[in-house]
């Protein structure tokens, strides 16, 4: 009897991010407004108050996304609809994403490694005492 793994495949090519920001999405005079979920070199989910016609399931459309921060720029990108749900769009970038989007996504996404690490620390010291005290210290400061 072979086993089953419940879990569905993973089928993205790059890595998310979870950014906090909005996002205008524009096709043929039609424009939705929605907040990002995630991002990634490879293209973005949004959530949306009013849901995507499914008539955009594939097509070409405009993204226009800023997150929130008080330097933050609107950047554009030009994509494809991926994904239409009740509560969200999932976006496709068209290749080559722009640079700027392209620096800022590695630059949320470099950040949100760094903040994931965790500090290791070798401590030595012949005094156990000592060694416990500054062991329990170190652990309290996420070490």
């Amino acid at each position: 009897m072979s086993e089953r793994n419940s879990a569905r495949p993973e089928r993205r090519k790059f890595e998310r991010i979870a950014p906090k920001g909005a996002t205008v999405l524009r096709m043929h005079g039609y424009e939705l407004q929605g907040r990002l979920v995630n991002l990634g070199a490879g293209g973005l989910f949004a959530t949306t108050t009013a849901g995507a016609p499914d008539r955009w399931l594939g097509g070409d459309l405009e993204v226009e996304l800023r997150l929130d921060d008080g330097g933050a720029e609107w950047l554009r990108a030009a994509g494809r609809v991926a994904r239409v749900d009740d509560d969200g769009v999932a976006i496709t970038f068209s290749a080559p994403a722009p640079a700027p989007l392209l620096r800022m996504i590695d630059e949320l996404t470099t950040a949100s490694r760094a903040s994931a690490r965790v500090l290791s620390v070798v401590l030595v010291d012949a005094d156990a005492q000592r060694r416990s005290a500054m062991a329990t210290g170190f652990r309290d400061a996420g070490c």
